[in-house]
């Protein structure tokens, strides 16, 4: 009868730290569940991030061809003979045209009906 009393009291601390972490994620969940809504803002970031790389790539070539005209104008006004600076078959592009590549996607965060999920 000894065991069956030590099987019994190891039940109720089972049942009793089993209580205490439910009332610890129950805790954890109410304190998380009013920023639900904003992970679907949240999900677009990434798209926001490479559109901006892309855009400041796109801007930062702009004003290499402008800094471009700049030397050439000021040269123009000084009456300078000389050479520009730049050689004209490297007044395009100084890097690969196009995109930067896409900002890396690990684990995005999606969420459905029940709550959340990882994709």
């Amino acid at each position: 009868m000894g065991s069956l009393q030590s099987q019994l009291n190891d039940i109720s601390k089972t049942l009793t730290t089993m209580a205490a972490q439910i009332h610890d994620l129950a805790r954890k969940f109410d304190t998380l569940e009013p920023l639900i809504p904003l992970a679907k803002k949240l999900n677009g970031i990434p798209d926001r991030v490479t559109q901006m790389q892309a855009s400041v790539f796109e801007y930062t070539e702009q004003v290499h061809a402008l800094h471009l005209v700049v030397q050439r104008v000021e040269q123009a006004q000084r009456g300078c003979t000389s050479a520009p600076t730049t050689p004209p078959d490297q007044i395009g592009p100084s890097r690969p045209s196009g995109p930067p590549p896409p900002f890396p996607r690990v684990g995005r965060f999606v969420p459905n009906e029940s709550g959340s999920a990882f994709h």
